[in-house]
């Protein structure tokens, strides 16, 4: 079985390890974080894409991380 861990905490992590604070992550993504940060709702495709661009990633790793948590949380299944 494969562990799903929030994409929320994934993003934690990723502004733990390069020293942002929130305010600075908002200001990256130049809208509020509260929410994204909750992990309450699905990523949608345009939020996907600012985390590429504020962490040098791509897009699809961040909706395939939501998807797979996600999935996980309902009881689905996932494959690659």
């Amino acid at each position: 079985m494969i562990e799903r861990i929030p994409t929320a905490e994934f993003i934690r992590d990723e502004l733990e390890a390069r020293g942002w604070t929130q305010a600075e992550f908002a200001a990256v993504m130049g809208r509020p974080v509260g929410e994204l940060l909750s992990g309450h709702e699905p990523l949608s495709p345009e939020t996907a894409i600012g985390l590429g661009e504020a962490f040098g990633t791509s897009p699809d790793l961040w909706l395939n991380l939501d998807r797979a948590y996600r999935e996980g949380r309902e009881g689905g299944s996932y494959h690659d």
